[in-house]
């Protein structure tokens, strides 16, 4: 075979078992007290220092190291009776490990290779692949851990509702929410004022009136559109709201007081129970139009309001069944919200049900994790403590443990705004 001839620039290349001729160039087969550089090309190795003797190490034990940086860099041995020592790479001085555990059994072993260490960051990691890890029975008698969940809040999110289904059994309930409602004007100032044109009191205000509001209405004529207004609601069964977007028109009496108005909110006219957190916004507007009448010398033209009334559907609610139907005021106006089509969901929660308010709906409201955390927690106990119903809770970060003495789980049907983690992960 002909001789071959070539120049290698540079050997950084590294160590390489291929055959020669599939060797790239720079490539070597051994490398003896040598560093390739890519900077500085081949280099002697550096020579090594004497630092001092490890006091406290043995013959036999897995060696392991962590550097930090270039003030803090350590050297550690787990000795095979489950000892961890540690000594500073820059003194040779062993450093002090603390214990927390209380015994070594874990880091106990005969073969070395049995121990195996990663470090991340400023964790170092510890394995012994000769043990079965298995849950410690010393802490739950049972040998696992059912009696106990961990709630994770994954996102904060305005106009959404935290769930939480916690249950003991197989036995379903079932959650109706609206998912359609209509909304309709019953009385304004087009309608609602008294014979002499005078705006009638909230307590009256629903009946059907018989006059358009004149001018003895005041700023409640209806030539002033007053009924224009947006509002976002929330309902449950038998609240109390207060029309604090009153107009505060002229009443009969020339009084001003009953600008803020309180009432109670009867579902279906008779008080029917277990409906809440219905949230929906209305928002009416309105337009001054010019209305003639008579004619020849007697003619006249006088204005009066045109109002349209639009609706949005925010949160179906919990309870509320198809054929509902409540009244509400908004400035002055009297409406009548009914419940068009809702939806039934199964779901097993027959230890607690938790559906707490939904998160507010603008940006006015600052809404934060301990809030959120607190309404379910106040759903779970029946108040804002860290006890009740059988439950114990304790809010680690961003989340809730929850245990209780019998064995339970639970799920949520908003997976993207809360993980559970029950029994093990």
């Amino acid at each position: 075979m002909a001789n071959v001839t070539q120049t290698i620039h540079s050997l950084n290349a590294g160590i390489s078992q291929q055959p020669d001729e599939q060797k790239i160039p720079g490539q070597v087969r051994d490398m003896n007290n040598a560093i390739p550089d890519i900077t500085q090309g081949l280099l002697k190795r550096p020579a090594g220092k004497f630092v001092n003797t490890l006091v406290g190490s043995t013959n036999t034990g897995k060696w392991f190291h962590y550097y930090r940086d270039e003030n803090e860099q350590y050297v550690g041995q787990i000795q095979q009776n489950g000892t961890v020592k540690m000594w500073d790479c820059l003194t040779g001085n062993p450093k002090t490990v603390v214990n927390a555990i209380g015994n070594n059994t874990y880091l106990t072993h005969t073969n070395d290779e049995d121990i195996q260490t990663l470090t991340l960051n400023d964790f170092t990691y510890i394995n012994n692949r000769s043990i079965t890890t298995e849950m410690d029975t010393t802490i739950e008698p049972e040998g696992d851990f059912t009696k106990e969940v961990f709630v994770e809040l994954k996102s904060i999110s305005y106009a959404k509702q935290y769930a939480l289904n916690v249950f003991d059994n197989t036995t379903t309930q079932s959650v109706h929410t609206a998912t359609r409602i209509k909304v309709t004007m019953v009385n304004s100032s087009n309608n609602y004022c008294d014979s002499g044109f005078h705006m009638r009191t909230h307590a009256t205000r629903g009946n059907s009136g018989n006059a358009r509001c004149g001018t003895q209405a005041g700023d409640g004529r209806d030539a002033f559109a007053p009924n224009v207004a947006t509002r976002i609601f929330s309902v449950d069964s038998n609240k109390t709201l207060t029309d604090s977007g009153a107009t505060g028109g002229t009443l009969a009496n020339g009084n001003h007081s009953d600008t803020n108005y309180s009432y109670q909110v009867n579902v279906n006219n008779n008080s029917s129970q277990g409906r809440k957190n219905l949230y929906f916004r209305i928002a009416t507007t309105g337009q001054s139009v010019p209305y003639t009448e008579g004619s020849g010398s007697s003619q006249t033209t006088t204005y009066q309001a045109r109002y349209t009334t639009t609706y949005d559907l925010l949160h179906g609610g919990e309870g509320w069944l198809e054929g509902d139907f409540f009244y509400v005021f908004m400035a002055d106006a009297y409406y009548k919200v009914e419940i068009e089509e809702s939806s039934e969901s199964i779901v097993q929660a027959n230890l607690a049900l938790v559906r707490p308010q939904p998160t507010p709906f603008d940006t006015e409201t600052t809404i934060t994790a301990e809030s959120i955390l607190g309404d379910i927690r106040e759903g779970l106990t029946g108040n804002n403590t860290n006890s009740g119903n059988g439950f114990t809770i304790t809010q680690i970060g961003t989340g809730l443990h929850i245990k209780r003495t019998g064995v339970f789980n639970a799920s949520t049907p908003v997976g993207e705004l809360l993980n559970v983690v029950a029994g093990k992960v």
